[in-house]
């Protein structure tokens, strides 16, 4: 990959690909990160066919939710030479209804995904994103696609 590497979670639509395909007309790297692997698969694919390199293209399906695959990202951050350049917070769960029919187990996902995986993800990739005196995004927004 290229030196100057950004890890984008939400990366297979929407915000976190367009922010993929900014950066990547920018000559930089990308790891993308969402649950749905067909996803980020269509999203490389796209990508490559817009004319960038698949080779400055990770994909990596995972749970934001799943606190141990976060903890795993080290080991992939780990074989970035110059570090991680940025890392864009932005995968989220949404789901609307009214307050009285969430179920808690909705309630929990929605608070791991959106509240407690972006402390886990700044927390795990900061000795990286220090090598490369790297940047934080987080994005909000009321949709999640």
């Amino acid at each position: 990959m290229n030196t100057q590497t950004v890890l984008i979670t939400g990366g297979s639509m929407g915000i976190g690909f367009a922010t993929a395909r900014y950066l990547l007309e920018r000559g930089m790297s990308v790891i993308l990160i969402a649950r749905q692997a067909q996803g980020l698969q269509d999203a490389k694919a796209a990508l490559v066919a817009a004319g960038h390199s698949a080779a400055h293209i990770e994909i990596l399906a995972m749970d934001m939710a799943d606190d141990q695959a976060i903890a795993r990202l080290s080991d992939t951050l780990a074989r970035l030479p110059h570090g991680l350049f940025g890392l864009v917070n932005n995968a989220a769960s949404e789901l609307l209804r009214r307050i009285t029919e969430y179920q808690l187990d909705e309630l929990e996902t929605m608070w791991r995904v959106n509240m407690r995986a972006p402390v886990l993800m700044i927390q795990t990739c900061q000795p990286f994103l220090r090598k490369a005196k790297g940047s934080v995004v987080n994005v909000g927004s009321i949709s999640d696609h």
